[in-house]
């Protein structure tokens, strides 16, 4: 049985709509509401991809989620997903050898859905015509500058976050730690 995905977030409304987007894709989730009853359900049973809101407004926040995983054996550990609604200030301190991805909110549904299509496949490092999780459209981000509007590189894990909000762009030499910017995720097929 294919492990299920977790859904961290305070927002009911939200996340009762990202969990109907991931369930049409044939993906079992749980939720949770809180940091607390996250870790505690990450640390009882295998979960291939955990979406987490980093701002929780009750209880620990999604960094202490993320802490949380760092400690437990590498071969254990889910990919995470963040979410949040918040200014890149409070991306700080993320570490990107656990978090494969931020999506900014508000979400487009449709999007994200296909995002944790690939996440997921990637965690269970199934090929890409397997079964009902067949062939996706590939997902590019473009990133642009909150003061210019001009496009930076986006954020990717492989880079540690610190870097990234320090790179100024190359318009206007703002940096994105301080104007902030928004991304786009593209469909390519």
């Amino acid at each position: 049985m294919a492990p299920p995905i977790l859904l961290v977030d305070d927002d009911l409304s939200l996340a009762q709509t990202m969990s109907m987007a991931i369930e049409n894709l044939g993906i079992p989730v749980e939720q949770c509401s809180t940091g607390e009853v996250a870790i505690e359900l990450i640390r009882k049973k295998r979960y291939a991809v955990v979406i987490l809101d980093l701002i929780l407004q009750s209880g620990i926040s999604g960094l202490y989620v993320v802490n949380a995983v760092r400690q437990m054996p590498q071969q254990q550990r889910p990919l995470i997903l963040m979410i949040t609604g918040g200014n890149l200030e409070t991306l700080r301190g993320i570490d990107p050898s656990l978090v494969t991805a931020v999506m900014l909110k508000p979400v487009d549904f449709d999007l994200f859905a296909q995002y944790v299509l690939a996440t997921y496949r990637r965690s269970l490092d199934q090929p890409s015509e397997v079964g009902p999780f067949a062939s996706p459209p590939m997902l590019t981000v473009r990133t642009y500058c909150g003061e210019c509007g001009s496009e930076i590189t986006p954020w990717a894990s492989e880079r540690p976050i610190e870097i990234w909000m320090d790179t100024p762009c190359v318009n206007c030499g703002t940096v994105p730690r301080q104007s902030g910017g928004h991304s786009d995720w593209l469909v390519r097929r």
